[in-house]
């Protein structure tokens, strides 16, 4: 079981100010449902560092994420403004980037919060059907 922030404070004053191991405090907290190997690990950790808070760095680095990655995506999906037709798939996206289309997708999604739509061949109305369409929907309305 994951420890929560206070078991980790009461863990880090124990230890500190009384000198328990793991075994002592797995026999003071039975109900906790903690491990003897996450206690020492826990343990570990807040004697080399004095904190128990993750250290900068030490996850996986973005690489894919990153500012000129997202402004790349961004003018790419928002072509659509300056000439209408535009628009690349994300594949093409990331061909042209050189990152995964899961990352583009990440990106166009967390990063941009747009929705990915996949385009769609339709037929273009001639005038005269759009007028008719206009017609018969104030028609159904009233």
């Amino acid at each position: 079981m994951a420890f929560s922030v206070e078991d980790k404070r009461v863990i880090k004053s124990l230890r500190q100010n009384k000198h328990y191991g793991a075994k002592q405090l797995l026999k003071i907290f039975p109900n906790k449902g903690w491990t003897l190997e996450g206690l020492k690990k826990l343990i570990r950790k807040t004697d080399a560092t004095d904190s128990f808070a993750r250290q900068p760095g030490s996850s996986c680095p973005r690489t894919a994420c990153t500012d000129c990655h997202i402004q790349q995506v961004e003018e790419l999906t928002l072509s659509q403004e300056d000439g209408p037709w535009t628009c690349s798939t994300q594949r093409v996206i990331a061909h042209q980037v050189g990152v995964s289309v899961a990352y583009v997708n990440t990106i166009i999604k967390e990063n941009l919060h747009l929705k990915c739509l996949k385009r769609r061949k339709a037929q273009e109305l001639a005038k005269n059907n759009k007028l008719a369409r206009c017609e018969r929907c104030q028609l159904s309305v009233c």
